[in-house]
């Protein structure tokens, strides 16, 4: 079924995984901003995570970019 819609095993992998450390970028306008952060579950390029900024252990919501890369804000 995944290959009908051109989907690859590689494509449907976690790109994050839970407790891994991911960077999240935020920005815009020109600009990013890097932080460290890290994964609280597993999720896939295109999918929403829940991720932990290590600096100030605020918890919140992004949409994985790719391999270890979370874009948080709007």
């Amino acid at each position: 079924l995944y290959k009908h819609f051109g989907l690859t095993a590689e494509a449907l992998a976690a790109a994050v995984k839970r407790g891994e450390p991911v960077s999240l970028v935020a920005g815009g306008g020109g600009f990013e901003v890097r932080m460290a952060g890290r994964a609280l579950g597993d999720a896939a390029t295109g999918e929403v995570v829940r991720v932990e900024n290590l600096s100030s252990r605020r918890v919140l919501s992004g949409v994985v970019a790719g391999p270890g890369e979370v874009r948080v804000g709007r």
